[in-house]
């Protein structure tokens, strides 16, 4: 029989197993650098690339190389994951705040949905979730009633 707490350290476990496989739908070698910056982004929206160094300890280069890999088009031209983007600073021009993206909202609900599954980012988020829910559900359950490869009866 398992104690409290070794069920509670498998349920943590699960967890967090949970979520680095999300992360790895994104990308099947996803750096932990950018798991970290997605979510500095995601728990402070219109961060700036200096504030993400200092909470990150990375370096301005690597936060910049980062962000450009998760913003919808990557160094050289090459599509990126869209997550997040960088406006410039009304206040500042030289400077960019970084904010996420429609589809990084999405994804960061979804993956801190893991950890608790009453997490809201906000609602349009939330209403864009659960359309996409209805709508996957509903697609299910027309492949299972689908009639192709059969006859159809009579009308």
């Amino acid at each position: 029989m398992t104690s409290p707490t070794e069920t509670s350290k498998r349920d943590a476990a699960l967890i967090v197993s949970r979520v680095i496989n999300m992360l790895r739908t994104l990308s099947p070698d996803m750096p932990m650098q950018q798991a970290d910056v997605l979510l500095q982004v995601a728990l402070k929206p219109g961060v700036t690339m200096a504030d993400i160094t200092k909470f990150t300890g990375l370096s301005q280069s690597s936060v910049s190389r980062n962000v450009q890999a998760m913003s919808k088009f990557h160094r050289l031209g090459k599509p990126g994951l869209d997550l997040v983007e960088a406006v410039i600073d009304p206040r500042e021009p030289r400077r960019r705040l970084i904010f996420l993206t429609t589809n990084g909202k999405s994804f960061i609900t979804k993956l801190m949905r893991n950890v608790d599954a009453s997490y809201s980012i906000d609602r349009e988020t939330d209403a864009r979730l659960e359309i996409e829910r209805m709508h996957n559900e509903a697609m299910a359950k027309e492949e299972n009633t689908s009639t192709r490869g059969r006859a159809k009866k009579p009308v």
